[in-house]
């Protein structure tokens, strides 16, 4: 009863999200020169995308002793992407921690995997922002370039607390009351200790898959631009993406929608392209998106996911 219950709620979701994305189908009916082979050779890529993301999630879930296999692992995260798409930010997705937990695995561990990925995919997104900036700096008002040269600095901030985080943890233990300043330590201990059992092996390949993870995501944008019809130069439609992609994060409308419009809009108008570009730029975010429900709705219907439906006693 549960898996059919289950299933249905995969059903409904699915038909939700296309609902959500009927008007960009049919407005990317509209366009002409589309080329359909260069929809279709996006398909490895979001593949492979998917498998990167997966491997980076089982450094991660062995470090918290979650052993699942790497099929298990693949439907668990496009499950849980997909179902995490209807909600502001994405925050849906932390269903993976019920997830794991339904297979018998901790709160805590199943919690900070998720967490951890998240915390990754956020730092690697701000290295491709930062990459972005850097591209389109002559196009950028001088407001922004304030705000980057102070994201910098307070970047420079984080990395000195860092490197001297034994000072600093010794400075606050003589701030703080003993037994307040015990408490904290020991919370703060929970939380950095997934941090601090990755090895530098480890941290190598996970950064490595992150970049690999964010590049094929904007290569796949890029590639569905001119799949539209439409060109741009390949720095630029990496950077604009990364912009996009930022404003697609803040938990204030399902998949920054408007938000990711209007900032496309804006960063199109100022490298000299028509308003009508950037809109069908930020139709190409819309359009990966379907791969990413496709595949996220075949994921959540997969038998794989039996293992994770149904709590463990």
């Amino acid at each position: 009863m549960k898996s059919i219950l289950f299933r249905l709620i995969g059903v409904a979701v699915f038909f939700l999200l296309l609902y959500m994305f009927w008007d960009d189908l049919r407005e990317l009916g509209q366009l002409q020169s589309v080329n359909p082979w260069l929809f279709l050779a996006v398909v490895p890529f979001h593949f492979g995308q998917w498998l990167l993301r997966a491997l980076r999630w089982q450094i991660i879930l062995r470090n918290e002793s979650i052993t699942i296999s790497l099929h298990e692992n693949f439907v668990v995260s496009v499950a849980g992407f997909f179902i995490g798409c209807p909600t502001p930010g994405r925050l849906g997705e932390f269903i993976k921690v019920k997830f794991l937990m339904n297979a018998g695995f901790s709160f805590r561990g199943a919690f900070m995997a998720s967490l951890m990925e998240r915390l990754l995919d956020i730092a690697t997104l701000m290295v491709f922002v930062l990459l972005g900036l850097a591209i389109a700096y002559s196009l950028m008002p001088d407001s922004i370039v304030f705000y980057l040269a102070f994201a910098i600095f307070v970047l420079a901030i984080v990395i000195a607390l860092y490197r001297n985080r034994v000072k600093c943890k010794t400075i606050l233990a003589r701030m703080i009351p003993e037994s307040i300043a015990a408490d904290l330590q020991q919370k703060l201990g929970v939380f950095t200790q997934s941090f601090r059992g990755l090895t530098k092996k480890q941290w190598s390949w996970i950064t490595v898959e992150s970049l690999l993870i964010w590049g094929l995501n904007y290569w796949m944008i890029y590639l569905l631009f001119r799949a539209a019809g439409f060109t741009i130069s390949l720095p630029y439609a990496f950077a604009f993406a990364a912009f996009g992609s930022l404003a697609g994060l803040m938990p204030i409308t399902i998949y920054g929608l408007g938000i990711r419009e209007a900032v496309l809009i804006a960063l199109f108008r100022l490298a000299g392209y028509p308003q009508e570009t950037g809109l069908i730029f930020g139709l190409m975010f819309m359009v990966l998106m379907l791969y990413h429900i496709i595949l996220g709705f075949l994921g959540w219907m997969s038998p794989w996911m039996r293992r994770f439906q149904k709590r463990k006693s």
